[in-house]
């Protein structure tokens, strides 16, 4: 039961989010920028956390592969926060955060019927 409102609340922040590139892409970025605000460490113990709890709840869906897949990327790029010297990390962020709006709306629409999809597969 803890896993499916997990996994629901996931998908939501998800839709939501991929709404808000499409929507309002420089808020999107505000936002992104907002999250630069707490420790780098703290970033990737909370991500490796989170990919955690993601891989167990992975048996309330009904693509446990699809769940078990976005678990280890949020792993990968939790070791990277907490890992990647920090002129890597700051040339990623300001790669991501110089993309054009077209390109948050772009990755919006990409990402709007994944979460769909997610939102959809949890039994």
């Amino acid at each position: 039961m803890i896993a499916k409102i997990f996994l629901y609340i996931f998908g939501l922040l998800w839709l939501i989010y991929s709404i808000i590139m499409i929507f309002a892409p420089a808020y999107s970025k505000k936002v992104g920028r907002s999250c630069l605000k707490i420790p780098i460490w703290f970033g990737g113990i909370v991500s490796v956390g989170f990919a955690i709890l993601l891989w167990y709840s992975a048996s309330a869906s009904l693509s446990p592969t699809l769940v078990k897949a976005i678990s280890l990327l949020s792993i990968w790029k939790g070791l990277f926060l907490l890992l990647a010297p920090i002129d890597d990390l700051k040339k990623t962020t300001d790669w991501w955060f110089a993309l054009s709006d077209l390109a948050y709306r772009i990755l919006g629409i990409l990402f709007l019927p994944v979460a769909i999809y997610f939102i959809l597969r949890i039994v």
